[in-house]
């Protein structure tokens, strides 16, 4: 899936390669800290960006970082569950 992300070192498009209920994984080549808190936006199979805060909890340079997300509305979390149930 696409992902519109920002954060300290600027912002990105990149893809998500593992999604879950807690948190995802970034594909990307831009440069994150962990602890760093960013916002983020994927887009969903239906053509809507979801927006998402979260945390970075591990970075790997080149290859990308793993996130938590943090505050979900009740929504987010519907919408996620869905992203989550929807990958093969």
């Amino acid at each position: 899936m696409e992902v519109r992300w920002g954060g300290m070192a600027g912002k990105y498009m990149a893809r998500v390669s593992d999604i879950s209920l807690g948190g995802c994984f970034i594909d990307t080549i831009g440069k994150a800290e962990t602890g760093e808190h960013l916002s983020f936006s994927i887009l969903t199979p239906r053509g809507e960006w979801l927006a998402l805060q979260g945390c970075v909890v591990a970075y790997d340079p080149n290859v990308g970082f793993s996130v938590i997300y943090e505050a979900l509305t009740p929504e987010q979390r519907d919408a996620v569950e869905i992203l989550f149930n929807s990958l093969p």
